[in-house]
């Protein structure tokens, strides 16, 4: 059984907007609009550092003080994945 550990960010701005992404799975999917999110593969970082990190390299806004608000379990028994949403402020509108 593989389990992979996944962070996303729900990036809100100082108008309560929230920023989406869209981005394709596959080559010949349709984009879909999603949360910044990406793996915890460097156990050298916490979940928070990791959230952070993955929002810079993804959208270039550098956040702080990511709170955990949600934690989601999902996929089969082969292959199953755990997702930890952290809410975060932006101060760009």
């Amino acid at each position: 059984m593989k389990i992979t550990i996944k962070v996303a960010a729900l990036i809100i701005n100082k108008k309560d907007e929230v920023l989406l992404i869209k981005e394709k799975y596959g080559a010949g999917d349709e984009p879909k609009w999603n949360l910044v999110k990406g793996t915890f593969d460097n156990f050298n970082e916490t979940l928070s550092e990791c959230v952070i990190r993955e929002i810079k390299e993804e959208v270039g806004i550098k956040a702080k003080s990511p709170v955990l608000k949600e934690i989601f379990h999902y996929g089969d028994k082969d292959n199953q994945r755990i997702l930890f949403i952290f809410e975060t402020i932006c101060n760009a509108s």
